[in-house]
């Protein structure tokens, strides 16, 4: 496994509690690279997006996090900004990658299952139902453990701009 971070960013922090608990949950296959600084607010929320090198392969993208108490809203809960901010993120990688240009949130309907807790370690995935040329189809789930926290369907347009990122790998 090795830890992909983003040429933009100066303050790439690496987070070795997250990333031992990535390398050990038993969804995230083991040659996957973990990206901790994708965006600006990525960074700031501390979540890590899992690549494999097969993720276009298998339709499959994996973001993770372990919810803190800067990630809460009720005393004790995660914020459900925090759970849409997953699932979109992950959607909208895989909608871009599905088309290999970067595409934009269009629309987003999202339910809440159950309620995720701090400290609990969130595992949201993507699957690309459909891709056309100018819009993108994606289901997700978000996960704490066994348990279903949330799932949404979004539309995605398709921008006609390249993806910015592609990253530089460090070796653990």
């Amino acid at each position: 496994m090795a830890v992909v971070s983003h040429p933009l960013f100066s303050a790439y922090k690496t987070d070795k509690p997250l990333l031992e608990k990535i390398k050990a949950h038993p969804l995230i296959p083991q040659d996957c690279k973990v990206v901790f600084a994708h965006s600006n607010f990525g960074n700031e929320v501390g979540y890590a997006h899992c690549v494999t090198a097969d993720e276009i392969d298998n339709n499959l993208y994996l973001l993770a996090l372990e919810l803190g108490e800067r990630h809460a809203g009720a005393p004790g809960r995660g914020h459900g900004a925090v759970s849409l901010a997953m699932l979109d993120e992950i959607m909208g990688r895989a909608a871009s990658r599905a088309v290999n240009n970067l595409c934009y949130t269009a629309s987003m309907t999202t339910n809440f299952c159950n309620a995720s807790k701090v400290g609990d370690f969130l595992l949201a995935s993507a699957r690309v139902r459909r891709a056309g040329k100018s819009m993108v189809f994606v289901d997700s789930e978000l996960h704490s453990g066994e348990t279903l926290v949330a799932t949404a369907t979004a539309t995605f347009a398709n921008s006609g701009r390249p993806i910015p990122f592609t990253g530089t790998t460090i070796d653990q």
